[in-house]
Formats: structure tokens, C-alpha cells, sequence
């Protein structure tokens, strides 16, 4: 690769970044994982290990390896994991995005911020069970799209793609789960589904 390719794959990951909207302090992370996937691309990069089921198994094509990890469960792109998730330093999973594209209606939200975290965490291998309810809850809140009236009634609303086991406060999803969350992850990256 010259000098020159390199240039135009940064300018390309600058670009991508700054049309985004992403909070600034995320910014960083998400030019990153851009740039690593772009020269990734490149004629003569290495080719990610992939298992025998063709999902990918090492961090090679750039990002983090629970980045590769959701993008592969959900089958999406490394971009819109990096556009919609982020790992905390304490190894907590959050959801990075814009207050003005989630739903204005609370229960709409809470259940989408639901499916993306309760598939990130079970995909990013954080939660094999499913998600607490408190963790939904927060993020709800820290959104400003908690009813706390209505919370469990927003859980049990992403039935049956996901079971909200009410004993134990903890949402799963199932198979279907994983596309919808995908549809969601899509939608907020701006893309028709």
C-alpha cells in the first residue's frame, strides 16, 4: 500500500465518522474501527479467519473482537456495530447513539434499546442468559425514554423474538431476536429495512 492509498482510506474513515453523528467522545473509537475495516479492503490486506461456519473468529479485519463478534450474530457491518455500540472500560456494553432517532414514544424506545443490548451483550458472548432489566432500565433512563409504569410491559413486548423471564429479570433473545436487533441496529445507521 502507498502513501497515497493510505491517505485516501483515512480521508474516506474521517468522512464516514463525521457524517455519523456520533457523540464526540466516541468519535475516536469509531474512526478506528473504519479505518481498520477500509485497509482491511485493501488488495494484499489479510484475510480475516473465518470458523466452519463462515463467522469470523479473530479480530483480523479491525474493530474489537466483541465488535466482530456482534457484527457476525447480527450479520451486519463492523461500522454499524462501532455506530451503535460501545465498551465501556469497565467491560460494560452501551448504546452510542443520537437521542433525536430514537422513537419520542417511551414504550417504542425502551423496546428498542432492549433488543439492541439484550442481543449485543448475548452476541458479544457478555451475557449467555440474556440481559438484566436493570441494565435496560438504565439505559432507558440515561436516554430520557423510561416510563417506569410501563417497563415491564415494554419487555414483554418484544415477544416472541425475545423471552423476558420475569422471575429473573432477564431478557433473551431467541433466534429471530438476533434479525430483529439487526433491523434496528440498521434502521439507526440510516439504512431502509
Amino acid at each position: 500500500m502507498n502513501t497515497e492509498q493510505l491517505t485516501q482510506q483515512i480521508d474516506k474513515a474521517a468522512n464516514s465518522v463525521a457524517a455519523s453523528q456520533l457523540p464526540e467522545e466516541y468519535k475516536l473509537v469509531a474512526f478506528k474501527v473504519v479505518l481498520s475495516n477500509l485497509l482491511s479492503q485493501l488488495p494484499g490486506a489479510k484475510a480475516a479467519d473465518k470458523s466452519a461456519d463462515g463467522s469470523l473468529t479473530t479480530d483480523e479485519v479491525g474493530g474489537e473482537d466483541w465488535q466482530m463478534k456482534i457484527a457476525s450474530k447480527l450479520k451486519v457491518t463492523a461500522e454499524q456495530v462501532a455506530a451503535i455500540y460501545h465498551r465501556e472500560g469497565d467491560g460494560s456494553l452501551r448504546l452510542i447513539l443520537d437521542t433525536s432517532v430514537l422513537p419520542p414514544n417511551k414504550q417504542t424506545a425502551t423496546q428498542d434499546i432492549a433488543r439492541l443490548l439484550a442481543a449485543g451483550r448475548v452476541a458479544a458472548g457478555m451475557d449467555e442468559a440474556g440481559s438484566l432489566a436493570s441494565i435496560i432500565r438504565a439505559e432507558a433512563e440515561y436516554y430520557g425514554r423510561l416510563d417506569a409504569a410501563n417497563f415491564t410491559r415494554a419487555l414483554h413486548g418484544v415477544k416472541p423474538n425475545f423471552h423476558y423471564d420475569v422471575k429473573e429479570k432477564i431478557l433473551t433473545p431467541r433466534a429471530p431476536g438476533f434479525a430483529e436487533a439487526a433491523a434496528v441496529v440498521k434502521k439507526y445507521c440510516g439504512e431502509k429495512v
